[in-house]
């Protein structure tokens, strides 16, 4: 008598769940939008934040910068999890990090660490250096670009909260 090697109902499900686990899992997170702008975010934070005065090198400095890698980190966590309440939290947290980016970004540009004027320093060599201060558009820009972040972000964190209300 010749063994039946057709797969049972119960092996197909599994396969199939296998499968279906496996193509949402190994989504791309660095292929959304969403982590694009983020991601993009840092570097202009990064770049802005030379300006900050030396004195906030361990105050003002880190905070900005922390909070837009923890607003990717976070939308990165959002993409490559399968749990409904954990893609929820992540997203809860980026929006939050998000929101306290703009926070940190409009108080350096209200406490004059982007003013439009050029700043003469000497450097760590003992050299006298130049540097153009950021204008006030692309403060604007980045503001901007930080403001629409943090809106998609809660706007996003809403829809899902519906989806499953």
């Amino acid at each position: 008598m010749q063994k039946d090697l057709r797969p049972t109902i119960r092996q197909v499900t599994k396969i199939q769940i296998q499968n279906q686990t496996h193509t949402q899992s190994s989504r791309r997170f660095d292929d959304e939008q969403l982590w694009k702008q983020s991601y993009g975010l840092i570097s202009e934070i990064y770049a802005i934040t030379t300006y900050f005065p030396k004195h906030e090198r361990y105050g003002l400095l880190p905070m900005v910068r922390k909070s837009a890698i923890k607003t990717c980190t976070s939308i990165t966590r959002y993409f490559t999890v399968l749990e409904h309440i954990e893609k929820q939290a992540a997203l809860s947290f980026a929006s939050c990090f998000a929101h306290e980016l703009l926070v940190h970004i409009r108080l350096a540009d209200d406490l004059g660490y982007f003013s439009s004027t050029e700043e003469s320093y000497i450097d760590d060599r003992g050299f006298l250096q130049h540097r153009q201060q950021l204008s006030e558009k692309q403060i604007r820009h980045i503001i901007t670009k930080v403001e629409q972040l943090a809106h998609v972000l809660t706007t996003t964190l809403y829809a899902l909260r519906k989806s499953r209300a």
